[in-house]
């Protein structure tokens, strides 16, 4: 959540890359930023929802510590996490204390994000935020970044699903090694040139977040060494927030719609075998993914984000891809 920075009050604010000792006041600041989103924007009083401190280390350690805090006197009141991907950088999530709103400080956030961006290579720099939100998009735009294409938020509640419904995955999928990688760089690249997820990869294993896996399906073709195209995505199983009974799928790369959707099938039953009640993803347009072969698979729309860009061109594959750029 953000600030519109309508009265020229700029206050004297010092940014700095998050430290461990800020990780709580940040996740209460971050709590504190939604619930008043809510009460403002819909009418609804709602409990402090935390961000996990297992995602905070996550962001604060990945891409070399990419998370800034602003403190007005000491205390925290912004935060902003920028992620890399090789040549795209994103940052998310921003949010400025509902105190100190309107001050300024969401512009200085923004502005040093893009400055790590831009110092870091980055060809392409973005963001995704609430399409319904003219506030945020009236200020995103006032600072350069400019709207592109709608991002889709799905869920499904898989506590009533059938478990003896037929297994659509025609053989386990197997772990991602560090064998998989030259091959999946050059995958990534050929979606967008200088899209590189190996960051996330990193990640996944330094904080426990999930699983990486690899899938192969008979009769499967690609262009890829042995006529196999790799077929891929990493499930998050950690609690992005407090208490969460959900799985987040972070990414998945499939040679074709058939492919994604039986790794999709393959994505639900894990969710189930580990407890989990459902499982969220993003897609956004440009994909070879529709809106309509997420809700044939049960899906429900949870929400709709428009992505928006300073710079770099628009994605546009047919493989199917799913990621997001919003933390």
């Amino acid at each position: 959540m953000i600030d519109d920075t309508t009265r020229d009050q700029t206050p004297k604010i010092d940014i700095s890359r998050l430290e461990k000792a800020d990780i709580d006041g940040t996740r209460h600041m971050q709590a504190l930023v939604w619930q008043d989103h809510f009460l403002k924007e819909r009418g609804q009083t709602v409990s402090l929802l935390f961000r996990s401190r297992q995602n905070i280390e996550y962001y604060m350690e990945k891409d070399g510590g990419a998370f800034f805090v602003a403190k007005l006197d000491g205390e925290l009141v912004g935060s902003i996490a920028c992620h890399i991907w090789g040549k795209i950088g994103w940052f998310g999530p921003f949010e400025v204390h509902p105190k100190h709103q309107n001050r300024g400080i969401g512009k200085m956030l923004v502005a040093r994000a893009v400055e790590y961006l831009d110092g870091e290579g980055c060809t392409t720099i973005g963001l995704e935020t609430m399409s319904t939100s003219t506030r945020n998009i009236t200020f995103y735009s006032n600072r350069g970044f400019e709207p592109r294409k709608m991002t889709y938020v799905f869920y499904k509640d898989l506590s009533q699903d059938n478990p003896d419904k037929p297994d659509s995955t025609p053989q386990q999928p197997r772990k991602m090694t560090q064998d998989d990688l030259p091959l999946l760089r050059k995958v990534w690249n050929d979606i967008d040139p200088g899209l590189d997820y190996t960051a996330e990869l990193e990640a996944l294993d330094k904080h426990d977040l999930g699983e990486a896996m690899m899938f192969e399906f008979v009769g499967g073709k690609g262009e890829q060494q042995d006529d196999r195209f790799p077929n891929h995505a990493i499930l998050h199983s950690y609690e992005l927030i407090d208490g969460s009974t959900n799985t987040i799928l972070k990414l998945l790369v499939a040679e074709n719609t058939d492919a994604a959707m039986k790794m999709l099938d393959w994505c639900e039953r894990r969710t189930v075998e580990m407890g989990k009640r459902g499982i969220f993803l993003r897609s956004y347009q440009g994909t070879g993914l529709e809106l309509a072969d997420f809700l044939k698979q049960g899906y429900a729309l949870a929400g709709v984000q428009v992505r928006m860009m300073m710079r770099g061109k628009e994605e546009n594959t047919e493989r199917a891809h799913i990621s997001c750029w919003s933390g």
